[in-house]
């Protein structure tokens, strides 16, 4: 289903609701969505982008990194 048509048919059963406690819990429900959602960190904004083979390529890659020998430096 597109999400145009996802957000007509919420708005349609919205408008169908007449209790004002159940409106306001949905908007405080929904408040501490995109409240939550704003709090991500930066880090979980990337969540999902990468597919499993670059997950792992980046996971070798960290692993590598943290085999640092100080006696190098």
């Amino acid at each position: 289903m597109e999400i145009q048509t996802l957000k007509y048919k919420f708005i349609e059963e919205i408008i169908k609701i007449n209790n004002p406690d159940i409106l306001l819990s949905l908007n405080n429900f929904l408040d501490k969505l995109k409240n939550k959602k704003n709090s991500k960190s930066a880090w979980m904004q990337f969540a999902g982008i990468w597919d499993n083979e670059e997950a792992d390529e980046i996971s070798e890659i960290i692993k590598d990194c943290e085999k640092v020998d100080i006696k190098e430096w």
